[in-house]
């Protein structure tokens, strides 16, 4: 990373006959001694807010306000040190640090010298399913619990404001998070950043789109050092105009937050001696995620910050508050949208492919039970593939055509497979674990679950071609191929399990007796039946292909995720909010097994090359291991350490090539791992993408879904990756490779409502109603 390397103070001194040289030294000095009186530059980060910094995997701090602390300190020639301080203490001991970071609202309370406002951002509500609350005005009122950091802007905030609902304080951010998740609040108050990281491991949880107060981040003095605070203020704005606060925020994964434009601030060193003005020359400004360079190779350390000294491309970032530093990724429209029942098919764009794979050293290897047999450090390989130049190659969209299919009873939907379309859009351009051992848990198994069975379809008396139900109440997910050759997947929104016929283009939906019970992914049992997790209505539920639904009770109350059959014909799946992952035999016997760190908020969980049940922790950072002989005593659970801080893990499946491979929401990424622990990964051309899920196409290649850029993309076995537009409301979510000797994949548009399907080269993209 270049960070800085050229930094040039100087002020006016031809008067005075001081050469340059003589003038950055005197003015170093003189800044050293004042800014940083003890040698080194005391910076004072916030207690693991998660926005100005955070812990990476090995406790040490990063973020914003680690960088910005390290570039003072190189820019008056001084090392950096780093402590978490609170507000009260920063104010009560002004003699234990030298520069710190808080907000407008706490600086003022506090008396600080603050500086011009590096960032903006807004406190809002996430929101649990089921709550109602639409607004943030609507929090207030009797009967709703409000979760918040104690001693946090928000909670003091709230905590003057309110006037019916009930604040419920917890120690931290993520001890709050799990009030919310548990159901101990309705909603969390918190900063939008940080509301949008949490969203994704909490099932339908939703951010509110306004908000109750805004945030201005500023650097921060001592009261008795606030004669230096016009150079920091320097500083500050020459940060913003060099990119360097937007290069931070990207690295760091954060979105929600904007960047105040810089002010032409004067130099004017006055009659102290004081530094007068920074020059600072970074790194090249951000370059959109659409062109193409040269593939440069990073290696990633353990906070997830580049640790070469080669230019880092980074994308750029996108805020909730327009600023004018902020460059937009440009929205390209070419979609066309058939009417009533008929597909909606993608035209093509040439594709650009860049390859710019992160590769990432793993440490050590402790596996459990057995801490003493721990290896030595890994050397990861990648293979890192050449760089495409562009097309420019114009393709024409033929118009698809849609036929109805004769009624078959239960009918939804009739739409037919849609007729070839001409090359499609490849829009491409790709730019330790350590030891664990758990402590003994106590098991949780559900000796007679309860089950219903209650067939329940959901039919349309004809065949139609449009959708019967508004598109934003039906919510699909996940989806898979059944026994039977059809699609599955489930409604999350409507409550329901829905089937496609592939051939005859026939979509039933079944009604889950339960109601609210949201499913979210489905998987096809060894026993020939569906099976599915319901995450609100804390059951796994199993669908036969005749239609015939039967719920299980899960013992703990949390919110049942991710599932799969496993290889010893049980069926296991994640428990996000209960910290477990759970195993169902196909009688209905449930056994939960808790996995070894709190908080961890397991979430995906595919069958490995060796096995064994490997599953992504959203909130723990880390992929975990568990073999089909775990026991709630002995969980024989090993975690790996992603090595980047906030990489929000959400899918993973084993790939082809006998790796896993895993998709990194917060970092924009794909990441490959070995089974024995050596992790690389792979940037997504499409900058904030909301990659969701993963799977293997019938190419043996890597696919996945951007919810947000709405796309899919395929990535092959060196991390080449290629992306596809979908139809502008898409928003997919579930990928599935489709029905043996179907070349195609299909996949869920949670937004618009939709199955759809593309094939394998990318030549067709089409999307289907759901009734």
């Amino acid at each position: 990373m270049c960070l800085l390397r050229n930094v040039v103070a100087f002020v006016l001194a031809a008067s005075v006959g001081l050469s340059s040289t003589a003038v950055l030294a005197q003015l170093n000095s003189a800044t050293s001694s004042g800014l940083a009186p003890s040698g080194a530059l005391r910076v004072a980060l916030p207690t693991n807010d998660g926005i100005v910094s955070g812990d990476a995997s090995g406790g040490q701090p990063i973020g914003i306000g680690v960088e910005l602390g390290r570039a003072l300190a190189e820019q008056i020639g001084v090392p950096a040190v780093f402590n978490r301080v609170t507000p009260l203490q920063m104010a009560a001991s002004p003699g234990s640090w030298d520069v710190g970071f808080l907000s407008a609202a706490v600086a003022t309370t506090e008396r600080l010298p603050m500086t011009n406002p590096y960032m903006y951002y807004d406190l809002t509500y996430l929101a649990r399913a089921g709550a109602a609350v639409q607004t943030a005005a609507e929090a207030d009122r009797a009967g709703v619990r409000i979760a918040a950091v104690a001693g946090s802007a928000e909670a003091q905030y709230l905590s003057r404001q309110l006037q019916n609902a009930t604040l419920v304080s917890a120690e931290s951010s993520t001890a709050a998070f799990s009030l919310l998740a548990v159901g101990s609040a309705d909603v969390l108050a918190t900063s939008r950043p940080l509301a949008l990281r949490f969203s994704s491991a909490l099932v339908d949880s939703r951010v509110l789109t306004d908000a109750f107060m805004p945030v201005a981040q500023s650097m921060v003095l001592p009261a008795t050092n606030a004669v230096w605070i016009a150079n920091v203020n320097q500083f500050v704005e020459q940060a913003k105009a060099s990119g360097l606060v937007q290069r931070s925020i990207a690295r760091a994964g954060i979105n929600g937050v904007s960047i105040p434009a810089s002010l032409n601030t004067s130099s004017s060193a006055g009659t102290s001696g004081r530094l007068g003005q920074f020059l600072i020359f970074a790194d090249p400004a951000p370059t959109l995620a659409t062109t193409t360079a040269t593939p440069t190779r990073t290696t990633i350390a353990q906070g997830g910050m580049p640790t070469n000294n080669t230019p880092t491309r980074t994308n750029p970032i996108q805020g909730s508050i327009p600023t004018s530093t902020l460059v937009p990724v440009p929205t390209r429209q070419f979609f066309s949208h058939g009417g009533g029942g008929a597909p909606t098919l993608t035209p093509t764009l040439s594709p650009t492919i860049t390859n710019t794979p992160t590769i990432t050293n793993t440490p050590t290897i402790t596996r459990t039970p057995t801490p003493s047999s721990t290896p030595g450090p890994l050397t990861p390989t990648a293979t890192i593939g050449p760089s495409v130049a562009p097309t420019q190659t114009p393709i024409s969209a033929t118009t698809p055509t849609a036929t109805s299919t004769p009624a078959i009873a239960p009918t939804a939907t009739t739409t037919n497979t849609p007729a070839i379309a001409p090359t499609a859009t490849s829009t491409s351009t790709v730019p330790p674990p350590t030891a664990t051992a758990p402590a003994t848990p106590t098991p949780t198994v559900a000796a007679s679950p309860t089950a219903t069975a209650t067939p329940s379809p959901t039919q349309a008396a004809t065949p139609t071609t449009g959708p019967t139900v508004n598109p934003s109440q039906i919510g699909p997910r996940g989806i898979t191929v059944g026994p039977d050759g059809n699609l599955w997947f489930a409604q999350s929104t409507a409550n329901r399990i829905g089937r496609r016929n592939p051939t005859s283009g026939v979509t039933t939906s079944f009604t889950i007796p339960s109601a609210s019970s949201s499913p979210q992914y489905i998987t096809t049992g060894p026993d020939g039946n569906l099976w599915f997790t319901e995450g609100s209505g804390r059951r796994i539920g199993r669908i036969t292909p005749a239609g015939v639904i039967t719920e299980f009770p899960i013992p703990s109350s949390g919110s049942p995720t991710g599932i799969v059959s496993g290889p010893d014909g049980n069926v296991y799946f994640t428990i996000s909010n209960s910290n477990a992952l759970g195993r169902i035999d196909t009688t209905g016997n449930i056994t939960e097994i808790p996995v070894p760190h709190p908080n961890s908020f397991p979430n995906s969980i595919t069958v490995g090359p060796d096995q064994a049940l490997w599953y992504t922790e959203i909130g723990g950072n880390r992929i975990g291991r568990m073999p089909t002989n775990a026991t709630p005593a002995n969980p024989q659970i090993t975690v790996f350490d992603i090595p980047s801080a906030n990489a929000q893990p959400t899918s993973i499946t084993s790939g082809p090539d006998g790796n896993l491979w895993f998709v990194a929401a917060g970092l924009n990424r794909i990441i490959r791992m070995t089974p024995s622990g050596e992790f690389t990964q792979f940037g997504i051309p499409t900058a904030n993408s909301g990659a969701q899920d993963i799977t293997v196409g019938p190419d043996n290649q890597l696919w996945f879904t951007e919810r947000t850029a709405e796309r899919l993309a395929r990535s092959d076995l060196n991390g080449q990756i290629v992306e596809q537009p979908l139809p502008a409301g898409s928003g997919p979510h579930g990928i599935v490779a489709g029905p043996p000797g179907d070349q195609a994949l299909w996949y869920t548009a949670f937004t618009g409502g939709r199955i759809g399907r593309i094939s394998t080269d990318m030549s067709q993209v089409s999307e289907f109603p759901i009734p």
